[in-house]
């Protein structure tokens, strides 16, 4: 079986000449045979590998940033739930108040005392409805602060294992081209 980067003129010629080296030197030898040819397919694999890392981080960066935009808006939303609230907390009070005052004064008739008080019930649940608004917002806020917490640090350690194995590419490459200048230093292989 022959694969298509032994078809390759350099690694061929190669081959050729570490084997005649072998045949026609038998008191030096190699650290391993056909060093030349060591682990053909590892830098194909390392640059595929190395892609598809690079492309999972992009998409691991993607999600960090829309989860962080999604949890800026489920704190902005949380804010606006909060303002409505006071909002209509201080309005209560203040209706509250005013029927009090109209009460204390004498300018209001008794008969109206039970539309005053069904006033402050309905506004007593309109505040209880928007204090659970405001409990399912900070809520929301932070599901949504903690699933970006998350996609930050999978993005992190996607892009320390990117960084990794660019590093054990680059040291691989080092030691590969270490390994060719002693060669030529010990005149195992010509200069190219």
């Amino acid at each position: 079986r022959i694969y298509p980067y032994q078809q390759d003129e350099q690694y061929i010629h190669d081959r050729c000449y570490e084997g005649a080296f072998k045949i026609y030197n038998p008191p030096v030898h190699n650290r391993e045979p056909y060093s030349a040819g060591r682990r053909p397919r590892e830098g194909r694999l390392m640059r595929k590998a190395n892609d598809e890392i690079q492309r999972i981080l992009d998409v691991r960066r993607a999600q960090a940033a829309a989860a962080e935009l999604k949890a800026a808006r489920a704190a902005k939303a949380s804010v606006a739930a909060r303002d409505h609230h006071d909002k209509h907390d201080r309005e209560h009070t203040e209706h509250q108040q005013s029927w009090l005052r109209a009460l204390d004064g004498g300018a209001m008739p008794l008969h109206t005392l039970g539309a005053w008080a069904n006033v402050i019930q309905a506004g007593e649940t309109q505040l209880r409805r928007l204090s659970l608004e405001v409990e399912a917002a900070d809520g929301e806020r932070e599901r949504l602060e903690r699933h970006r917490a998350l996609a930050q640090a999978r993005s992190d350690c996607t892009d320390q294992l990117h960084r990794d194995l660019t590093r054990q590419t680059q040291r691989r490459k080092d030691e590969a081209a270490i390994a060719e200048m002693s060669d030529r230093i010990l005149g195992r292989r010509p200069a190219p």
